[in-house]
């Protein structure tokens, strides 16, 4: 894996590196303090695919290196 991004509501994308803690990476950023967990419904309950920070619903992602076959 080469890191994480992560991108808001607004389109705007916050390339976090490879990083232990992607949330703390966030806060960083976004110069918050406090992170609320973001969560999706799926067919088998519910799951987190971010946070929320000083207004941005920040949707995160793994960035992994494409290998050609």
């Amino acid at each position: 894996m080469l890191g994480y991004m992560a991108r808001d509501q607004f389109g705007n994308t916050f390339h976090l590196g490879n990083v232990k803690y992607p949330r703390r990476a966030l806060l960083m950023a976004l110069g918050g303090t406090k992170a609320t967990p973001m969560f999706v419904d799926t067919d088998y309950g519910s799951k987190q695919v971010g946070w929320v920070i000083k207004g941005h619903w920040c949707k995160v992602y793994e960035v992994h290196e494409l290998k050609a076959k």
